[in-house]
């Protein structure tokens, strides 16, 4: 699973912008977290939230054209 993970990754950057797709991967984070805090039932404490927080804002700031 891992050796196909790196070929979509590898593949991704040569088809769009290194930073989208870096981007995208950080977001992995984010279905980490929603998918241990419902089907897992773990907690969502106050330091994940802040974390989710900081990565989402990245994405939204990088996708931004300012």
């Amino acid at each position: 699973m891992q050796v196909g993970a790196y070929w979509i990754i590898i593949y991704a950057l040569a088809v769009a912008p290194m930073g989208m797709v870096s981007g995208l991967r950080e977001a992995n984070v984010l279905f980490a977290a929603l998918i241990s805090t419902f089907l897992l039932k773990e907690g969502f404490g106050d330091w994940h939230f802040v974390s989710a927080c900081l990565v989402t804002f990245g994405l939204i700031v990088s996708r931004s054209r300012i």
